[in-house]
């Protein structure tokens, strides 16, 4: 099991719910900090004070980073209440690094019914997001989010050269979320995947390099109208105990005009349980002009997500037109998603699915685990 970036809280879940004076919940809203969990009690008067109960709602969270390394992830302790024996939860893992809303970067999300005993205690990790910069030249990288199976790094160190160097990252991956007992996983719920990225140089004139997400094994980047296309392979999804592979187009990398190309495979995500997404890979292209002019251009695919195992990296495709217009292309493929992993003699009435709508440029957005169950005197 693989757990990095975690700080822990506690919290008993029957001693504070089970006040019920309107100063004990006004202190607690008072004393709970933005980014720690959240208790709330709706209290229903029924006709007979005999048959009083309150619904309950807990809320983990991590806190939202705000930079490359940033990556905690947050555990808390949470004690069933007495006489609650099922909480609907829901378990939401990081997002992938993206800058902008992507669908690969989404977060997997499960929901159900958890069958549980009063005064056991559940130990809840909120996974954090993967990062990626705005498009900006010169960024190298960022670590993944912390969590059950954390996501894979993007950072590396440029090995420069003469004349003009861009460097650009890929997203990390997002870190996955968990419901334990003890140190037993009963809901895992994976990170997202990065987002690709690419970098290109190209006379002025001449028309840039469209990216094209096809949400599939591969993305695909076309010049204009002059034939020339690169391919760049995406990391694998993990699928319950067997991690996702590493980006591989096993075929052509680039096509028009017989240009130099390569390809460099991405990496495995981590095996069960707490499976770390893979780390992304670095490569660098560079190129002289017939006028002399070095161009050197530097790319590090995106890292997969973490969960019950981990999605793979994405691959790097580099290619290069030495015929007019000379261009030179470097891009990273997206990560995969994680896996996800349901208790089947603990869980009931589940669903898993993916959050969208999650996502944006130069922050991170971390997962959140909820749960919902009914306390009666």
């Amino acid at each position: 099991m693989a757990l990095r970036g975690i700080s822990s809280i506690g919290h008993t879940g029957a001693d504070a719910l089970g006040a019920k004076s309107r100063s004990s919940r006004r202190q607690l809203m008072k004393t709970a900090a933005w980014a720690a969990p959240v208790a709330t009690v709706a209290t229903a008067v029924p006709a007979l004070a005999a048959s009083q109960c309150e619904e309950a709602t807990f809320t983990a969270q991590a806190p939202i980073g705000s930079g490359p390394n940033a990556t905690a992830a947050r555990t808390t302790d949470f004690t069933v209440p007495v006489g609650v024996t099922s909480i609907t939860f829901e378990v939401v893992g990081g997002t992938g690094g993206t800058s902008s809303i992507y669908t690969t970067a989404q977060p997997g999300r499960v929901r159900g019914e958890l069958a549980v005993t009063p005064g056991e205690m559940l130990r809840l990790t909120v996974g954090q997001g993967g990062y990626k910069a705005g498009e900006h030249v010169g960024f190298t990288g960022a670590a993944g989010g912390g969590g059950y199976g954390p996501g894979g790094d993007t950072s590396y160190s440029p090995v420069n050269g003469p004349g003009a160097n861009t460097m650009v990252a890929a997203g990390s991956g997002g870190g996955g979320s968990v419901i334990l007992s003890g140190t037993t996983p009963l809901i895992v719920a994976p990170g997202g995947g990065g987002q690709g990225q690419s970098t290109h140089s190209k006379p002025a004139n001449q028309p840039a390099f469209g990216y094209t997400a096809t949400g599939t094994a591969f993305n695909t980047l076309e010049q204009g109208n002059l034939g020339r296309k690169v391919w760049v392979s995406n990391g694998g999804v993990a699928s319950a105990d067997t991690p996702g592979s590493g980006g591989d187009l096993s075929g052509a990398t680039a096509s028009g005009g017989s240009p130099w190309a390569r390809e460099s495979l991405g990496q495995n995500g981590a095996a069960r349980p707490g499976g770390s997404g893979g780390d992304g890979v670095y490569e660098w292209n560079s190129y002289t002009r017939t006028n002399g002019t070095v161009l050197r251009n530097h790319v590090v695919s995106a890292g997969g997500g973490g969960g019950y195992a981990g999605g793979g990296s994405g691959g790097v495709s580099r290619a290069r037109w030495d015929a007019a217009p000379n261009t030179l292309v470097s891009a990273g493929g997206d990560g995969g998603r994680g896996s996800n992993y349901i208790s089947a003699s603990r869980v009931s009435n589940n669903t898993a699915d993916t959050l969208s709508g999650q996502g944006a440029a130069d922050r991170r957005t971390p997962g959140r685990i909820v749960l919902t169950y009914t306390v009666c005197p």
